[in-house]
């Protein structure tokens, strides 16, 4: 079972209506063997919609970013979806557009024994049941990390730490879920070739209407249709890419003269030292800091 995608190039339009219709298409193909229609019930994984907009220059605005539920063709076989593409980044929400979906599982035929609604439901209500109680526990946790970290050092509740962020969606989620290893992707054959690629990826401050710098955490899939983002944008998906690698990386969070800065650190524990090198997502280049820490041996 593999997904098959295809996405046609952009093209342009008088007309906003028509601008994002017969662009995207994923296609459920069986390569041998039967389906298992259960298993693929389990597969929380969205169809991620990215809506952008680019002008005579090349520049892309984000326009709208939805999460699409592709799993209930499994149990009608063929789905019809309007979907209501709402503003990011704001609080009113305001409705741009509608778009049609229609999804086919494929290969259609007569004889298909779809995955009964009722299987579907339960799954899906335990993924929501399951996602509520995790951030629940994290709450929890967190709240009482940060009082144990407050009371070490007097000074250490005015700095700055990150717990939550807030998403595209304007909704704060837990920091650690921006992060998660990314595996084989193509032409990126090492954490060098990672770190040269991100830093080719043009910075752009998210600004608020006030030209004020605003933090917004964005997904994989935004920063890339973009093409270009903020710092944290740069830091979690290199953090990523270097995870992916095996590598012990975690996000840094700094100052600067425009506000908060993030970079990516590893850790690699040696027979006698600990390793730690800092990666600066914006430029590619890192900083070797090996001999700081000496273990007791």
């Amino acid at each position: 079972f593999f997904f098959l995608m295809i996405r046609r190039p952009p093209r342009s339009t008088q007309s906003r209506s028509s601008a994002a219709s017969d662009v995207y298409k994923r296609q459920i193909y069986e390569q041998g063997g039967d389906v298992d229609l259960v298993a693929l019930s389990k597969l929380n994984y969205p169809i991620e919609l990215v809506l952008v907009i680019a002008d005579s220059n090349g520049e892309r605005e984000l326009i709208a970013f939805k999460h699409i539920e592709w799993r209930f063709v499994l149990v009608f076989g063929s789905v019809k979806v309007n979907l209501e593409l709402t503003g990011i980044n704001t609080k009113s929400k305001p409705t741009i557009g509608i778009l049609s979906i229609e999804m086919d599982l494929l290969p259609k035929s007569d004889k298909t024994i779809y995955l009964p609604e009722r299987v579907l439901n339960e799954q899906l209500a335990n993924e929501k049941r399951f996602s509520n109680y995790d951030k629940l526990k994290f709450y929890e946790y967190a709240s009482q990390w940060w009082q144990e970290y407050k009371s070490i050092r007097s000074y250490f509740e005015k700095r700055a730490v990150k717990i939550y962020v807030e998403d595209q969606d304007g909704v704060f989620q837990p920091a650690h879920v921006t992060v998660t290893p990314i595996y084989g992707l193509r032409g990126i054959d090492s954490p060098y070739h990672a770190a040269r690629f991100v830093s080719l990826i043009p910075y752009k401050r998210d600004e608020t209407l006030s030209v004020e710098r605003k933090e917004i955490w964005n997904n994989f899939s935004i920063f890339l249709s973009k093409g270009s983002g903020d710092v944290e944008d740069h830091a979690t998906f290199l953090c990523s890419l270097l995870l992916g690698f095996g590598l012990d990386a975690y996000i840094c969070m700094g100052l600067s003269g425009d506000g908060p800065h993030y970079w990516v650190m590893t850790r690699m524990v040696q027979k006698t030292s600990v390793k730690y090198v800092f990666w600066e997502s914006l430029t590619g280049q890192r900083y070797d800091h090996s001999n700081l820490i000496q273990l007791n041996v």
